[in-house]
């Protein structure tokens, strides 16, 4: 068993479901289940235990209030007590939010996430972050509340259909570009989705090392996590523009775009030498079927991007990268830098 701390949080490398029927074999452990539909069907996690469960629809315009108080409405049912440990097993979105009704039923319950996607499991559900959608806005609600372990199933991961593969593809590229040029290299290796499914776990371990080594540096985000959020800035105003059109561009696919823009903002700011920008950008375009946005969306992701958490004084906060294993947190780009580099997107998806 290999296993790593990380703010209060134990990262498990190991099968979720013998770990799992192990636990439940402790006469004094009691849990109840919350577990995505997909996930369910695929794998049967509902009947890898007796224990009380839930099966939700994990969608991002069900990632609010409306489904936390379901979720809420049934552990009252079940009698849920506050030694009872609420286990995750799903993506991101249901990591997120169970995480979040943790955080509030009877002011906290032990949490056991199993993230079954590529993006939750190097990104999501690392690091204690947990949200719920606010109308358009991501995450707008949430709290900091890490899982007390977290288990990192690799078998998991080979049911997961190609578009969810390569919308966790993203965050393994900006966490290897923030890890340094080696790693970067080691990621861009595999330059089509079918090949980067052979990424050992190995590699997927020093991907995931790069988010422990910031939450672990800077666990509320304030200075150094927030390294993590380049092409997020972006990325998540471009979610948003997504849910208020009713057509969600997934969370993967956003931040590719997101951090192929930012890069070009950062050019505009004279942070990032061009040949390291293009080198990126190219492999980006390359790799991802990236979504079409249009110059009349312009003012509108501003807007979107000027509702960001991180923003202060009405100026908008940006993480952007100006080198192999080097990124500028709180910067606050010129509105003209923001503009040109939207305008280059919308231009470069217009001739691809």
């Amino acid at each position: 068993m290999t296993k790593n701390k990380l703010f209060q949080q134990d990262l498990l490398f190991l099968p979720a479901r013998s770990y799992l029927r192990e636990l439940h074999e402790n006469a004094h452990f009691s849990s109840f289940w919350v577990i995505d539909e997909t996930v369910d069907r695929l794998h049967g996690v509902s009947d890898w235990h007796n224990s009380p469960f839930l099966i939700i629809k994990a969608e991002e315009n069900r990632k609010n209030v409306e489904l936390s108080t379901q979720i809420w409405k049934a552990l009252t049912d079940y009698n849920v007590q506050r030694h009872h440990q609420l286990i995750a097993v799903g993506g991101g979105i249901t990591t997120d939010i169970a995480g979040f009704v943790a955080s509030t039923y009877m002011r906290g319950l032990p949490m056991i996430s199993v993230p079954t996607t590529l993006l939750a499991q190097v990104d999501a559900a690392i690091g204690g972050k947990t949200g719920v959608n606010l109308g358009q806005w991501k995450n707008r609600i949430g709290s900091f509340y890490p899982a007390h372990q977290i288990i990192l199933d690799h078998a998991l991961l080979k049911s997961l259909p190609d578009e969810e593969w390569v919308n966790g593809w993203a965050e393994i590229l900006k966490q290897a570009i923030i890890g340094g040029q080696e790693l970067s290299r080691a990621v861009m290796h595999y330059t089509t989705p079918a090949s980067s499914r052979s990424i050992s776990e190995t590699l997927l371990a020093k991907i995931i090392q790069v988010k422990v080594k910031a939450v672990q540096a800077d666990p509320y985000d304030v200075k150094e996590r927030r390294k993590l959020n380049a092409g997020h800035t972006v990325g998540h105003a471009i979610e948003s523009i997504s849910l208020i059109n009713g057509s969600a561009i997934p969370h993967g696919l956003a931040v590719a775009a997101g951090l192929w823009i930012e890069l070009e903002i950062a050019r505009n700011e004279d942070l990032l030498a061009p040949e390291v920008a293009i080198a990126i950008q190219q492999y980006i375009h390359d790799f991802f079927s990236l979504p079409k946005l249009y110059p009349h969306q312009l003012n509108d992701i501003i807007k979107l991007m000027g509702g960001d958490k991180k923003n202060m004084d009405d100026r908008i906060n940006c993480s952007l990268v100006c080198n192999w294993g080097r990124v500028v947190e709180n910067h606050y780009p010129k509105h003209t830098s923001i503009e040109q580099g939207l305008r280059s997107y919308f231009n470069a998806m217009e001739n691809s």
